[in-house]
Protein backbone atom coordinates (compact mmCIF):
# COMPACT_ATOMS: atom_id res chain seq x y z
CA UNK A 1 0.00 0.00 0.00
CA UNK A 2 0.97 3.66 -0.21
CA UNK A 3 1.76 3.98 3.50
CA UNK A 4 4.10 0.97 3.43
CA UNK A 5 5.89 2.37 0.37
CA UNK A 6 6.36 5.73 2.14
CA UNK A 7 7.76 3.99 5.24
CA UNK A 8 10.13 1.89 3.13
CA UNK A 9 11.34 5.00 1.29
CA UNK A 10 11.85 6.87 4.58
CA UNK A 11 13.92 3.95 5.89
CA UNK A 12 16.09 3.91 2.75
CA UNK A 13 16.68 7.66 2.96
CA UNK A 14 17.64 7.35 6.63
CA UNK A 15 20.05 4.49 5.88
CA UNK A 16 21.59 6.48 3.03
CA UNK A 17 22.26 9.41 5.38
CA UNK A 18 24.39 7.29 7.73
CA UNK A 19 27.82 5.88 7.09
CA UNK A 20 30.71 7.19 5.03
CA UNK A 21 30.71 7.79 1.29
CA UNK A 22 33.50 9.03 -0.91
CA UNK A 23 32.62 9.51 -4.58
CA UNK A 24 35.24 10.09 -7.28
CA UNK A 25 37.39 12.01 -4.79
CA UNK A 26 40.59 13.63 -5.96
CA UNK A 27 42.76 15.54 -3.49
CA UNK A 28 46.23 17.01 -3.22
CA UNK A 29 48.14 18.65 -0.40
CA UNK A 30 49.65 21.38 -2.57
CA UNK A 31 47.27 22.75 -5.21
CA UNK A 32 50.08 23.99 -7.45
CA UNK A 33 51.59 20.48 -7.77
CA UNK A 34 50.54 18.49 -10.80
CA UNK A 35 50.49 15.12 -8.97
CA UNK A 36 47.40 14.23 -6.95
CA UNK A 37 47.64 12.68 -3.50
CA UNK A 38 44.43 10.68 -4.11
CA UNK A 39 42.88 10.24 -7.55
CA UNK A 40 39.26 9.30 -8.36
CA UNK A 41 38.72 7.33 -5.14
CA UNK A 42 35.28 5.98 -4.27
CA UNK A 43 34.22 3.96 -1.24
CA UNK A 44 31.18 3.28 0.91
CA UNK A 45 31.37 2.25 4.55
CA UNK A 46 28.11 1.14 6.11
CA UNK A 47 27.28 2.15 9.69
CA UNK A 48 28.63 -0.17 12.37
CA UNK A 49 31.28 -1.73 10.13
CA UNK A 50 34.92 -1.98 11.16
CA UNK A 51 37.40 -1.60 8.32
CA UNK A 52 41.17 -1.61 7.97
CA UNK A 53 43.15 0.52 5.56
CA UNK A 54 46.36 -1.24 4.55
CA UNK A 55 49.04 -0.59 1.97
CA UNK A 56 52.69 0.29 1.51
CA UNK A 57 54.32 3.50 2.66
CA UNK A 58 53.17 6.38 0.45
CA UNK A 59 50.02 4.63 -0.80
CA UNK A 60 47.70 7.31 0.63
CA UNK A 61 46.35 5.70 3.82
CA UNK A 62 46.88 8.77 5.99
CA UNK A 63 45.73 11.08 3.21
CA UNK A 64 42.47 9.12 2.96
CA UNK A 65 41.90 9.63 6.68
CA UNK A 66 42.71 13.33 6.32
CA UNK A 67 40.09 13.60 3.54
CA UNK A 68 37.50 11.91 5.77
CA UNK A 69 38.36 14.34 8.59
CA UNK A 70 38.12 17.21 6.06
CA UNK A 71 41.71 18.22 6.79
CA UNK A 72 42.76 17.56 3.18
CA UNK A 73 40.49 19.46 0.75
CA UNK A 74 39.06 17.75 -2.30
CA UNK A 75 39.92 19.05 -5.76
CA UNK A 76 36.89 17.19 -7.12
CA UNK A 77 34.36 14.60 -6.02
CA UNK A 78 32.48 14.47 -2.75
CA UNK A 79 32.70 13.15 0.79
CA UNK A 80 29.71 12.46 3.03
CA UNK A 81 29.99 11.56 6.71
CA UNK A 82 26.66 10.59 8.25
CA UNK A 83 27.29 10.68 11.99
CA UNK A 84 30.40 11.63 13.93
CA UNK A 85 34.06 10.83 13.37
Amino acid sequence: SGEEDDEELATKVEEDARGVRLKHATAKWIVSHSENTLTDMSLTIKPGKLIAVIGPVGAGKSSLLHVLLKELPLQSGSVHIGGTV
